[in-house]
């Protein structure tokens, strides 16, 4: 069985009693953090207009499992993410469904980040590292546009949690059995995150005892335990989804098989076609500044180890090791042809060791420090952080010299901690040196909250009366096999609603069988008699230009019927057409 280990220190030093009054007033402001983000700007959770992939969950949330039935994709087998979503959409309706799932995820991030490191550290220095993540565009943008990216960094905290508390848990393989099925969890909403395996040992070594040798008899075969139960969790995890889709989809075979497929495609890329081909990019991007501050101090703090033994200890220096592995792994697949941190998207996974490394370092609150001056300096640098959030484009006027400004204000603070570590006032520049150097650190990926003045919810309630239409006339009558899956006949790319448009296109994963050019026909482009297609226009009277277009490309159509959208703000007509043989009257 596993040991139960506890630190040699007081469990003050560790982050106090788990019930105590002041935790629980911490968790509590922690799990209404994004509720206040919401009613500062309340676009934040809406940002995914424009884009593709985040669709695709929007729409499985609504109508999973009946296309995957249909045609089979990756995204529909990522579970752990879609059944969440999925049955907060049945119990809400969408978006609201959407919007719990996004408030639940940040919620339960930052609370894990901040039991994580009140285990090493104490309660003020925990709730400040939570606040800051908290408010960092990064993170916020991670979050706000019902991609995974938000959802992975809250199984990952909570897996790192389960393991770094099984030492202090009277039920030790319970919490490791549940870390692994966490982390099961987590590697079936993206693969990828398979490569941050090794820091689950980092964290288990970092919980124990100090004082217990590692490299006995008795020392490994508890850590060839731990991962034993942690592997069982695992397993229990991969059948569960594997029951689960077998159950809810039908289709036999390994449920994960076509992400497994496009991770050996990815890892054997001669050349990303997503990427740039090149490195310029790093100077201008936002999401890699923290990334590189939190690697600088980490290394910093390795290289001066013997200097600040009394600051890091064993088991922080242990935490410091999880982050530069997990920064060194994506540097490493950023020079592969992957380009992982070319991404914002992935880059953001770093934010759980990377704030979890900050903390114990930099961020460390001194014991002198007062009450008054803690709260001064938590307000001061989460309002600092998080300011760009206020108002569309204030942070641009930040920004006119690029990346210079943060990369140097974080490296000051650094500097300063590194010299005067333990100091009231060392402690306070650098938080409010790397909060200044957070502000407006908005990733090219999702900026809307920061870059317009739009209704989001309204634009994603839109988003989804329109998607549960189509699905509605494509569910409530009898169709041929070729017809019964939308396919879609859309301006992609200069019409004022796009966005939109491709928004209800890719919540039924169907951009792959449409057409992108209307009111023009995509050259190449072929239907078989009997497909329907579905326009999305602000006109109702389309019909006849669409006709005589699609004839002179040998696909004449017939009218199928029609549905309006009414919005006060962006009124939409929905036609159907069906596909008819090219010498068929009409």
């Amino acid at each position: 069985m596993l040991a139960v280990s506890r630190p040699p220190v007081g469990e003050s030093e560790l982050g106090g009693h788990f019930g105590s009054r002041e935790q629980q007033i911490h968790l509590t402001i922690l799990v209404f953090f994004p509720g206040v983000l919401f009613w500062i700007n309340p676009n934040w959770p809406f940002q995914g207009l424009g884009h593709m992939d985040n669709w695709y969950y929007f729409g499985h949330f609504i109508h999973f499992p009946r296309y995957q039935h249909l045609v089979q994709n990756y995204q529909g087998e990522r579970l752990p993410w879609l059944l969440p979503g999925r049955f907060l959409t049945w119990l809400l309706s969408p978006p609201y469904g959407g919007l719990a799932l996004t408030l639940l995820t940040t919620s339960l991030a930052l609370v894990c980040l901040y039991l994580l490191v009140k285990r090493f550290s104490d309660a003020r220095t925990a709730l400040l590292a939570a606040f800051l993540m908290g408010g960092h565009p990064c993170f916020i943008g991670a979050n706000g546009w019902n991609y995974f990216s938000g959802g992975s960094i809250a199984y990952m905290l909570l897996a790192y949690l389960l393991i770094v508390r099984s030492h202090s848990s009277s039920y030790p393989r319970l919490m490791m059995v549940l870390a692994g099925f966490v982390w099961g969890g987590l590697i079936y909403m993206y693969i990828a995150w398979l490569i941050f395996t090794p820091v689950c040992l980092l964290m288990y070594l970092a919980g124990r005892d100090p004082s217990q040798k590692v490299l006995s008899r008795a020392g490994l075969a508890q850590v060839v335990r731990a991962a034993g139960w942690l592997g069982i969790g695992f397993g229990m995890m991969t059948a569960l989804m594997a029951l689960l889709y077998r159950a809810i989809v039908g289709v036999p075979g390994f449920f994960f098989e076509k992400n497994v497929a496009a991770a050996r495609q990815v890892a054997t890329f001669v050349e990303n076609p997503y990427s740039t081909g090149n490195f310029q990019w790093i100077s201008s991007g936002a999401w890699v500044v923290f990334p590189v501050l939190a690697l600088s101090v980490s290394l910093a703090a390795v290289f001066q180890y013997r200097r600040l033994m009394d600051w890091l200890p064993f088991p922080v220096l242990l935490m410091v090791a999880s982050y530069i592995y997990s920064a060194s792994i994506m540097i490493l697949m950023t020079i592969r042809q992957s380009r992982l941190l070319e991404f914002e998207y992935f880059a953001a996974i770093l934010m759980p060791t990377l704030y979890g490394s900050l903390a114990l370092l930099a961020l460390k609150v001194p014991p002198k420090v007062r009450l008054l001056h803690w709260l001064a300096v938590l307000l001061a640098s989460t309002v600092i952080t998080s300011g760009a959030l206020w108002g569309p484009y204030l942070y641009e006027k930040s920004l006119g010299q690029g990346m210079l400004y943060p990369y140097l204000l974080g490296l000051a603070g650094i500097a300063v901690w590194l010299v005067w570590p333990g100091r009231r006032f060392s402690w306070t520049l650098v938080c409010l040196l790397l909060a200044a150097s957070g502000f407006g650190l908005v990733p090219g990926f999702t900026v809307m909250a920061y870059r317009a003045q739009f209704n989001g919810l309204g634009a994603y309630s839109r988003v989804a009366q329109q998607v549960q239409v189509v699905d509605e006339h494509f569910t409530s009558r009898s169709h041929s096999a070729d017809a019964r899956y939308p396919k879609f006949w859309i301006n992609n790319y200069d019409h004022a609603n796009t966005s939109e448009y491709r928004a209800v296109m890719c919540a039924f994963s169907a951009h792959g069988f449409s057409m992108y050019t209307y009111p023009n026909v995509e050259k190449g482009r072929v239907y078989k008699p009997g497909s329907e297609l579905v326009l999305i226009t602000p006109s109702k009277d389309v019909f006849d230009d669409a006709n005589q277009k699609m004839t002179a490309a040998g696909m004449p159509l017939a009218l199928v019927g029609q549905d309006f959208v009414d919005d006060p703000d962006h009124p939409n007509w929905i036609t159907y057409v069906r596909i008819l043989p090219p010498t068929a009257p009409h």
